[in-house]
Parts: structure tokens; C-alpha cells; sequence
């Protein structure tokens, strides 16, 4: 029987190359998401941090406490600022999923064509081997029988 050869070998090379970008650009766009919600938790601590200190503060003096007010406004911008800027990496992060995903898809559907393809050529190759052996059984019985009629 001969060797199974895949006529979409270059498309499914293509697809699996196609998929691996798609996954790169995902864990990506996951990292730098995931950077700005650290950088977004780092500040709101420290705002959190802030706000405790300026509570706690009655005995301070008022240029301290209009510091740490300014500081609280400082750190209240920056949050607003960071959460605005997550907006746009969670869209990037969604894309990139979604994009993964229909490259998987691809991939997957010309892996399925070749399974496919696998699986009858294999079958084309048990039934002519079935066919091979069907025919040697045929001769050995025509055989016998030429030997019989020999003998009698």
C-alpha cells in the first residue's frame, strides 16, 4: 500500500501557524490586561492606605492633612485614569480570544479533513489487502481442486 500523502499538508501547516500567532497575540494582550489591573490594585491600596492614614490623622497639622488630601485627590485621578485604561486591553483581550478562537476553528476543521482522509485511505488499504487475500484463498481452493482431479 502506499503512503498516505495530505494534498492540504500546506494549508494545514499554514492553519497551525496562523493558530500559534493567534495564541501569542492572546497570552499578549492577557499580560498586559493583567499588568494594568496589577498597576490598577497597587493604587487603589495605596488610596485605600491614604484615606485610612487622613482618618486617622485628627491630631496633624492642617498644611499635613492638605497634603494627604492632595495626595488622596492624586491617587482618585490615577484610579480613574487606570480604569479607563483597562477599557480598551479588555476589548483587545476579548478580540485577541475571539480571534484565537476562529483560528482554532480553521485549524481544526483541516485536521478534520485529514482524519478523514486518513481514515479511507486506511480502509482503501485494508480492502485491497482483503482483496489480496481473497484471491490467494480462491487459488489455493482451485489448486486443491486441480490436485483432487489429478488424483482420480
Amino acid at each position: 500500500m502506499k503512503r498516505f500523502r495530505f494534498s492540504l499538508e500546506a494549508v494545514a501547516t499554514i492553519r497551525h501557524h496562523e493558530e500559534d500567532q493567534a495564541r501569542q497575540r492572546f497570552a499578549e494582550a492577557t499580560r498586559a490586561h493583567r499588568a494594568g489591573v496589577d498597576r490598577l490594585e497597587k493604587t487603589q491600596q495605596e488610596l485605600a492606605a491614604t484615606m485610612e492614614e487622613r482618618r486617622a490623622s485628627t491630631a496633624r497639622s492642617a498644611t499635613d492633612h492638605r497634603q494627604l488630601q492632595e495626595w488622596q485627590n492624586t491617587l482618585q485621578q490615577r484610579v480613574e485614569r487606570q480604569t479607563e485604561e483597562l477599557k480598551p486591553l479588555a476589548k483587545a483581550v476579548q478580540q485577541a480570544n475571539q480571534d484565537l478562537m476562529l483560528a482554532r476553528q480553521r485549524h481544526e476543521a483541516v485536521e478534520k479533513i485529514r482524519s478523514q482522509r486518513m481514515s479511507r485511505h486506511e480502509q482503501e488499504g485494508l480492502k485491497a489487502e482483503q482483496k489480496i487475500l481473497d484471491d490467494l484463498a480462491n487459488r489455493e481452493t482451485l489448486a486443491q481442486g486441480l490436485l483432487k482431479e489429478d488424483r482420480v
